[in-house]
């Protein structure tokens, strides 16, 4: 996998359930590298990763293709993401 594109390794990953968030996706592929392959401008896709809840299906279907999964895998990732920032909300 050394020589495999972030986004071969990624969709491996989510296939065998080991990626649960989008904070993971984001360790793997660059933010600038899925802005301009997903066309979402840089400045949105870093609004939509502070708050996964402005994502679209459209959005997520983008993603989707680029990795190889379906929409569905992406929605989990930014529903569990989604999860996740509101548990850290609350203990604020």
């Amino acid at each position: 996998m050394s020589g495999a594109s972030p986004y071969t390794i990624a969709k491996e990953l989510i296939l065998a359930g080991r990626m649960k968030s989008l904070e993971e996706l984001m360790l793997i592929i660059k933010k600038t590298n899925l802005a301009n392959d997903a066309h979402i401008g840089p400045k949105r896709l870093n609004r939509l990763l502070l708050n996964p809840g402005l994502f679209t299906i459209e959005d997520a279907h983008k993603i989707a293709d680029l990795v190889g999964v379906t929409g569905k895998h992406i929605l989990d990732l930014l529903d569990a993401e989604y999860i996740l920032r509101q548990k850290s909300k609350k203990k604020k």
